[in-house]
């Protein structure tokens, strides 16, 4: 019994500690993603202006893209700032052609000057490279100390034209991170001190047991073999009301297997709020990152990449509840054609949809996909046609990543999205 209390006190700090590590890890990627995902919607909605911003400079601050660029960011950040204030900076950034960065645009209370040097991170040179990508570790400047997520701004050339920074508050992150963790540590603790606690007053007892015997100097032996069998037995009876040593054993299991459970739930809680989109009910970003470090082992597959067209009219003219409803009704209409498990939505209203099919039966389900978008049309209660445009390639023997795949699916996305657009420019002369 001396050796199983310390054990069982060990066991449950230990796996309260994986379980709170696993805590924080989930976290992290929540509010990573989150900060991400602000980051490549804000990309997407200054990306109508990529071809201006290739030429930029400070002497633009009266031309027409200029201004839209500026009043986009500047609204972006207040619809964004939160209760807590989470969002501290939203600004545009770019690469100098000697491989340094600078600011651009900032619409920020105290902004930095056009020109001015802003320190490379491993984000900042990913979304250089045409990839959102957020700092795991926090910088310093001398507006505070931030952790942040860069995206890009492609021209129709596909180019970066300029980088868009989020910037969210250091202390605001690791509060985030530490307050969804603490209610996992005090159940551990209070764990723990109800382990040592029930295990000192079970040892005390047996203590106490066995000097009574010693003391009466009756048959030690017998009572020993009776003492032992009683510990091995918890349900024995026992002549003693006062120790029964069966009873506060099984008390202890049920806390501690209570607390485990407790655990157990709050942990598979996180992940699910991890890997799950709340507005779609599909695949999180963090999920579909997690899903593509698998696909790098040359397995055949297929990626479709969605975008609805017009998303930012619908927002404006109808707001952006209906805009919500756009994007929600594309993911119900994609698990209705490809399931629930490959659909993910990785950011705005952007969606994928992994294929481990043959090229077929991949054909198959493109047209299976169009006929189910038109029988929502015509069924469907909004006052506008929903109409998405997407991109679909296979993994070929001379890719070397995912993201090859994915760069050819998305460029044929845009493609049709160019071409939806000439048509609706076409019909509206």
């Amino acid at each position: 019994m001396l050796i199983m209390v310390p054990f069982i006190v060990a066991l449950t700090a230990g796996l309260g500690t994986v379980l709170a590590t696993q805590s924080i890890t989930s976290q992290k990627a929540m509010v990573t993603d989150k900060t991400v995902e602000m980051a490549t919607t804000a990309a997407e909605l200054i990306r109508p202006y990529g071809d201006e911003l290739v030429e930029l400079d400070e002497d633009d601050e009266d031309t027409p893209a200029y201004k839209a660029v500026y009043d986009i960011l500047a609204a972006f950040r207040i619809a964004n700032a939160g209760t807590s204030g989470e969002l501290a900076f939203i600004y545009g950034c770019r690469e100098r052609a000697d491989g340094t960065f600078e600011f651009t645009i900032d619409p920020s209370d105290d902004p930095a000057e056009f020109g001015e040097d802003i320190e490379e991170t491993y984000a900042i040179r990913q979304a250089s490279k045409g990839f959102a990508a957020f700092d795991s570790e926090p910088y310093t400047d001398r507006w505070g100390s931030f952790y942040s997520a860069y995206a890009p701004v492609f021209d129709s050339q596909k180019h970066v034209a300029m980088i868009v920074g989020i910037d969210v508050w250091a202390n605001w992150y690791q509060n985030t991170i530490w307050t969804h963790s603490r209610a996992i540590i005090i159940v551990t603790a209070i764990a723990i001190v109800s382990g040592v606690v029930l295990g000192g007053l079970l040892v005390g007892r047996l203590g106490k047991r066995l000097r009574t015997l010693i003391n009466e100097m009756g048959d030690l032996e017998e009572d020993v073999r009776l003492l032992t069998a009683d510990i091995r037995d918890p349900n024995a009876p026992v002549e003693n009301t006062e120790e029964k040593v069966g009873d506060e054993v099984l008390a202890l299991r049920a806390k501690i297997h209570s607390a485990q459970k407790e655990l157990h739930d709050y942990i598979e809680y996180t992940k699910r709020a991890a890997y799950i989109d709340p507005l779609t009910q599909v695949g999180s970003r963090a999920s579909y990152n997690e899903r593509i470090e698998h696909l790098d082992s040359f397995i055949p597959f297929g990626v479709l990449v969605i975008d609805i067209n017009d998303l930012k009219s619908i927002n404006d003219t109808y707001g952006h509840d209906t805009g919500d409803r756009a994007i929600m009704d594309t993911a119900k209409v994609l698990k209705a054609v490809f399931g629930e498990k490959d659909v993910f939505r990785i950011g705005g209203d952007e969606l994928v949809v992994l294929l481990f099919v043959e090229r077929m039966e991949a054909e198959a389900l493109m047209e299976r996909l169009d006929e189910e978008l038109k029988k929502y049309n015509e069924t469907s209660d909004l006052r506008f046609t929903l109409s998405i445009s997407k991109g679909l390639a296979f993994y070929e023997a001379e890719d070397r990543h995912y993201a090859d795949v994915f760069r050819r699916a998305d460029a044929k996305m845009y493609l049709q999205k160019n071409e939806y657009h000439r048509t609706q420019k076409a019909k509206k002369k």
